[in-house]
């Protein structure tokens, strides 16, 4: 079990020092479950069992569309949003989403703006 204090500091720690490809390539091949934990540790902070508790909270959703898809033929699982300044976790999203939120730079005022632009245009 994984001590939750600890993984905050420690991932603050690991986004200063090392990028999520550095990880990559130092994990066995072997088992992609385990290599799959070890990422999501290294890189958000959370385990599989922190995601799938989170995929369970959200029915096994995209957080943002209610899609039950990824999206992405390369891809099964949902990705991890998180914020780019403080590496908090903020939910699960599809591929489409996730692409929205980045395109928009998490920036609140575009996003209403896109709202605004599509209410008027309906």
């Amino acid at each position: 079990m994984l001590n939750k204090e600890y993984l905050p500091s420690r991932k603050k720690d690991c986004l200063k020092r090392h990028t999520y490809k550095d990880a990559k390539f130092k994990l066995p091949s072997s088992d992609p479950e385990y290599n799959r934990n070890r990422l999501m540790i290294y890189a958000h902070g959370i385990d599989l069992h922190d995601y799938d508790t989170m995929l369970d909270e959200q029915n096994y959703r995209c957080a943002i569309c209610g899609s039950e898809e990824s999206n992405n033929p390369h891809r099964e699982h949902f990705y991890i949003d998180h914020c780019h300044k403080t590496g908090k976790v903020r939910g699960l999203l599809c591929n489409h989403c996730n692409v929205m939120l980045g395109q928009a730079k998490d920036n609140i005022s575009i996003l209403h703006n896109a709202i605004n632009y599509l209410e008027k245009h309906a």
